[in-house]
C-alpha cells in the first residue's frame, strides 16, 4: 500500500512515538508542510523542542510516499543544518542560543584586553541580513597618542576599541564552496589612533584592520541536528574561536599599547603581518 501523499491514520497510530508527535505528523501532512520555517512555527505552537520537530519533519519527508513495514520506521535524527533550505533557521537557532547564554558576557579577559559578546540588531534583522554577533574588544591605554598629523589624543581616546565579526554559519561561493571567515577591526576613536599607528608607525598597511582570515570548516564541524546538546557544543566552539582570534591579535594590540605608554615597543620583533592567514 502506498500513501499517495496521504498518511494513514491507522499507521500513524501504530508508530511508537508520543501522542503529540503523532498530532504533529498529521499536521505536516494536512498542511502540506514543505519548509523548515513552517516546522519552526509548528514546533513553537505545540511547545515542542525544535530538534524533535525537525526529526519528525525529515521522517515525514522520508517515508510519506513509501510503505511502513511491520517493524515500523526509524526517526531521522541527523540532517543538514547548513543546507540552503535550513540555513536561515540554523542562524536563528544559533543566535537565540548565543543571545540567551552569551550576550552581555565577557568571554575573554587577559593581558588587559577584554572581549564582550553583543548583538547590535534584533535577531529577526540579523537573520534577514545575514549578520553575526559582534565581539566588542577593549584595551585601556594609560598614555596619550600623537598622530602622524600632530594631533594628541587623551588616554580614553587613545585606548583601543575594536569589533570582531565572525560568521556563525558558512556562506556559499558562486562555485558552490562553503566558507567561514572573520574580520577584526578598530572602531570609534580607534579609527583615528590605532589605525594611524598601524599605517604610519607599524607600517603594516592595515589601517583599521587588525586581523582577518578564513576558518577551517572541517575542524569546526557542524551541528548534526537542532538538539540542545548539538547547538551548545557548536556555540561553545564558536566562542572558543573568538577567544583564539583575540589571542592571535594580542601581540599587535600590546605593541600599540607599548608605543603609547612607553614611546616604543618593548620587544624588537616586527609587528608587521606576514600575510599568512
Amino acid at each position: 500500500m502506498k500513501f499517495n501523499n496521504i498518511l494513514s491514520e491507522a499507521l500513524i497510530d501504530d508508530l511508537k512515538i508520543r501522542k503529540i508527535e503523532k498530532v504533529v505528523l498529521r499536521k505536516f501532512n494536512d498542511e502540506d508542510v514543505s519548509s523548515s520555517d513552517e516546522v519552526y512555527e509548528i514546533s513553537k505552537e505545540y511547545g515542542m523542542p525544535l530538534h524533535v520537530g525537525m526529526s519528525l519533519y525529515y521522517t515525514y519527508l522520508k517515508y510519506k510516499d513509501f510503505l511502513f513495514n511491520e517493524e515500523g520506521i526509524d526517526i531521522v535524527k541527523e540532517y543538514d543544518v547548513f543546507s540552503k533550505e535550513n540555513i536561515d533557521l540554523t542562524n536563528r537557532v544559533i543566535l537565540e542560543y548565543i543571545e540567551k547564554n552569551y550576550v552581555g558576557k565577557t568571554i575573554y579577559n587577559s593581558d588587559g584586553i577584554s572581549g564582550l559578546v553583543e548583538f547590535w540588531e534584533p535577531i529577526d534583522i540579523m537573520v534577514e541580513e545575514g549578520m553575526s554577533p559582534a565581539i566588542y574588544v577593549q584595551m585601556p591605554v594609560n598614555g596619550e597618542y600623537t598622530s602622524s598629523r600632530g594631533e594628541t589624543y587623551s588616554p580614553d581616546d587613545s585606548s583601543f576599541n575594536g569589533s570582531i565579526g565572525c560568521n556563525i554559519t558558512p556562506w556559499t561561493t558562486n562555485e558552490g564552496e562553503q566558507n567561514m571567515g572573520y574580520d577584526f577591526i578598530s572602531i570609534g576613536q580607534s579609527e583615528e589612533t590605532f589605525a594611524d599607528w598601524q599605517q604610519n608607525v607599524a607600517k603594516n598597511g592595515n589601517y583599521d584592520d587588525v586581523l582577518n582570515g578564513y576558518l577551517n570548516i572541517k575542524t569546526i564541524g557542524k551541528p548534526k541536528n537542532y538538539s540542545d546538546a548539538e547547538i551548545k557544543r557548536y556555540c561553545e566552539r564558536w566562542v572558543m574561536i573568538q577567544q583564539r582570534i583575540i589571542k592571535k591579535a594580542t601581540p599587535i594590540l600590546l605593541s600599540y599599547k607599548d608605543y603609547v605608554e612607553e614611546g616604543d615597543s618593548i620587544f624588537t620583533e616586527s609587528t608587521k603581518r606576514s600575510g599568512k592567514k
